[in-house]
């Protein structure tokens, strides 16, 4: 096929496949990595760059100047002399606490020292209770309430009437029209439900660790061990022995009763916030205002979708339950643990390849020197790797990369914590660290956001090469990325 006769997109693709002398951005994510000891405080720039996390103990400092910044935000809040509109003020409100809380919340999650985590769940905790005290303060909802609803010292735009309802709403939220101490309740309430949930969440994410002598060899075998123990800590859905696949996932799901406690409390502190707030169900106060409508809108959708999903959801059953009994020379009963590894053996049949067929044309570095094609396309965007200073981040595999658009120059910096390493949560996910927000001075705050997945590593014999679902899931997960960098709005 001539590049001639090719649209577009087309020719894009054979240049991303085809391509054999990448720039950086592929010999940045191509190289093996290197283990970089530990650095000492004393020399550390501090995490993300800000000089109080070189130790884990920056974050008490941290929450005191964030209590302290937001003591005069609220001051001015309430101020009859105010000089910047109210929906401003409460904006850098919320940046103020917000880019120590969700800083806080990816550190705890994905540092891999425990110091560091246990100091962020704490920040968590104190930053969560100090906004949970602001959204049952009278004296501040009433002055947000009569410059939206009344006047204010200059005239509101349309967004600006907008995010002034949507701060609004989180008081109202957090029952603001009721008493005192009802009100104090609900700040004790969404306290206990953080720690809860974080503890629930954490424990959710733990391997599972069963004696070796209470499985039998063959399949103990096909899990690996530490010490005594078989650890489990997936599925195991890729795996074509059908009882590993069955003891792997009866295992990692198996009732855990401290489990079922933690979830219980939480389940019943959520009622009670909402029954507090004025709800029937935590489900109401949660959708209210959202997109979903309400739990009876998100019913009557899932119903809908299941009528229509029935028939074609029965036809694959049928065609997995034919391969299984078949090809795989089992019974042809289907179990959970079946659907993911048939999909993967119809998917191969179907496209005639495997999808480690497809991995040499797809190793990272060859994917981020795509996206940078794609975003130079569209956008008139370059990703350009970035060097990390001395304790910017937390492990040695992080890649920093600059958005950079051609006439407005830096958009933001992506962290990129692409690879699997030992102790890592196994979630492919996005993580804003600043948002990004119009400043008062007319300056633009940069959003940084981070990137996690869970790739292959690279080692010195070859890059880290991605199946076609790691791709997919990449340049979903840059989608993220990019729609933070992109969207440039005021608040």
């Amino acid at each position: 096929m001539k590049l001639a006769k090719l649209g577009h997109w087309e020719r894009l693709l054979q240049a991303v496949i085809c391509r054999r002398n990448f720039g950086n951005l592929a010999s940045t994510f191509n190289k093996q990595l290197s283990r970089i000891p530990a650095v000492s405080p004393k020399l550390s720039k501090g995490l993300f760059g800000i000089p109080e996390l070189a130790s884990s103990e920056g974050f008490i400092a941290l929450e005191e100047r964030v209590k302290c910044d937001t003591d005069d935000l609220v001051a001015e809040s309430v101020d009859n002399g105010r000089q910047r509109k109210m929906v401003e003020v409460f904006d850098e409100l919320s940046d103020t606490l917000c880019q120590v809380a969700d800083l806080a919340e990816f550190v705890r999650i994905a540092h891999p020292d425990r110091k560091f985590s246990e100091a962020a769940e704490n920040a968590c905790i104190n930053i969560n209770a100090l906004v949970e005290r602001l959204n049952t303060n009278v004296e501040l909802y009433t002055s947000l309430r009569r410059a939206t609803e009344e006047s204010d010292v200059a005239p509101l735009t349309s967004v600006d009437e907008h995010v002034s309802k949507l701060f609004l709403f989180d008081f109202e939220q957090s029952g603001i029209h009721l008493p005192e101490n009802l009100r104090e309740s609900i700040v004790g309430l969404n306290d206990r439900i953080l720690r809860l949930g974080q503890r629930f969440a954490m424990n959710s994410h733990e391997p599972r660790r069963v004696p070796k002598h209470l499985l039998p060899p063959y399949l103990a075998n096909n899990f690996p061990s530490h010490g005594n123990n078989v650890v489990i800590s997936s599925f195991h859905a890729d795996s074509s022995n059908e009882q590993a696949r069955e003891a792997a996932y009866k295992l990692y799901l198996y009732p855990d009763k401290s489990q079922e406690e933690i979830l219980d409390e939480l389940l019943l502190a959520r009622y009670e916030l909402a029954n507090l707030c004025g709800y029937p169900t935590f489900a109401d106060r949660t959708l209210k205002n959202s997109i979903a409508g309400s739990p009876g809108l998100v019913k009557d959708f899932l119903d809908v979708l299941k009528i229509e999903l029935e028939r074609r959801a029965l036809e694959e059953y049928d065609v997995m339950r034919h391969l299984k009994k078949k090809d795989v020379g089992a019974r042809d009963e289907l179990y959970c643990w079946d659907p993911p590894y048939l999909t993967a053996i119809l998917k191969k049949q179907i496209q005639g390849l495997k999808s480690s067929d497809f991995a040499p044309y797809f190793s990272i570095g060859n994917c981020m020197e795509g996206l940078n094609l794609i975003f130079q396309a569209l956008f008139d965007i370059t990703l350009e790797p970035c060097v990390l200073e001395e304790g910017e981040s937390w492990h040695s595999d992080v890649h920093k990369i600059a958005v950079v658009h051609a006439q407005e120059g830096l958009l933001g910096y992506i962290y990129c914590d692409f690879f699997e390493r030992h102790g890592k949560p196994h979630q492919d996910c996005h993580f804003t660290i600043v948002g990004g927000r119009m400043l008062s001075n007319g300056n633009y705050q940069n959003p940084v956001v981070v990137l996690m997945l869970n790739l292959p590593a690279p080692s010195w014999r070859k890059p880290s090469l991605l199946t076609p679902s790691m791709v997919e899931n990449l340049f979903h997960e840059m989608g993220h990325a990019m729609h933070s960098m992109l969207a440039r709005t005021t608040y």
